[in-house]
């Protein structure tokens, strides 16, 4: 397992279970740990790690993580999508959700308007009941937006 990662600035780095990861001594790490139950009982922990650029994630929601691995993005064992995004200032970006479907929304950086609520960085929100998640970004703003099940959402 990689316990020493090194990667441009500003790019997005998952990995798949984490047990050490040794970042710069001068700069520092923004990290954000999420957790899904699997949907099999009994899986042996497993490790994945991508490296996804600027360049792949801005202007569009890019899927990171997904149960079949889509478009190069990390293997899950949930009824889940992640995606990520990096906004441009007053760009508008919309993500549909299918029936029995529900989102957390996180701003990793930045300032954006979902529905009338302002959120900044490290906020984060729960949609149920909303045919979709509709953002604006006041500013450069990163966003990891997590697309589930409504069985698998804690509320």
């Amino acid at each position: 397992m990689t316990t020493h990662l090194e990667t441009a600035a500003d790019e997005l780095v998952l990995l798949g279970s984490l047990k050490r990861m040794a970042m710069s001594p001068t700069e520092w790490a923004h990290v954000l740990q999420l957790w899904l139950r699997p949907s099999v009982v009994g899986l042996e922990p497993g490790h994945e790690q991508r490296l996804f650029s600027i360049a792949g994630r801005r202007r569009l929601l890019r899927v990171v993580a997904s149960p079949d691995g889509q478009n190069g993005s990390l293997l899950i064992h949930q009824d889940a999508l992640l995606f990520s995004t990096i906004l441009d200032r007053g760009q508008h970006v919309v993500h549909e959700l299918s029936e029995g479907r529900c989102a957390w929304l996180h701003i990793v950086q930045g300032t954006a308007r979902c529905g009338t609520v302002t959120m900044g960085t490290g906020d984060g929100a729960g949609i149920e009941a909303e045919p979709g998640v509709s953002l604006i970004a006041s500013e450069e703003t990163e966003v990891l937006l997590l697309d589930l099940a409504k069985s698998a959402f804690p509320g």
